[in-house]
C-alpha cells in the first residue's frame, strides 16, 4: 500500500464525516480517530488482561451472617464466557485488516 493510497483513505473518511455532519473534521479529530484512539483502546485491553491474570478475577459478595463483604472467585464458566466475548469482539479487527 502506498502513501498516496493511505492519504486517499483519510480524505474519503473526511468526506464521509462531512456528509454526515455537514462540516469537515479538522486534523486533530482525524489523528484521534485514526491513531490515538485505537492505540489507547489496545493499551486498555492489554492492561485489563494483565491485571486480570495477575490479581485474579473476582467479585465482592455480601455475607449476611457476618455483615461483611468478602472476595469470591468467578466460576470457570464465567471466565470462559469473558474470554469468548473478548475474542469475538476483538479478533475481527486483525482478520479484516489482513483480508484487505
Amino acid at each position: 500500500m502506498t502513501i498516496r493510497t493511505k492519504a486517499d483513505r483519510y480524505y474519503r473518511f473526511s468526506d464521509d464525516i462531512e456528509l454526515m455532519t455537514g462540516s469537515r473534521p479538522n486534523y486533530y479529530w482525524l489523528i484521534c480517530w485514526k491513531f490515538i484512539s485505537p492505540v489507547a483502546m489496545l493499551g486498555i485491553l492489554i492492561a485489563s488482561v494483565i491485571d486480570m491474570s495477575v490479581s485474579g478475577a473476582g467479585y465482592e459478595a455480601w455475607n449476611a451472617v457476618l455483615g461483611l463483604k468478602y472476595e469470591r472467585e468467578w466460576p470457570i464458566w464465567c471466565k470462559a464466557l469473558i474470554g469468548i466475548l473478548i475474542c469475538v469482539s476483538v479478533l475481527w479487527i486483525p482478520i479484516v485488516a489482513i483480508l484487505q
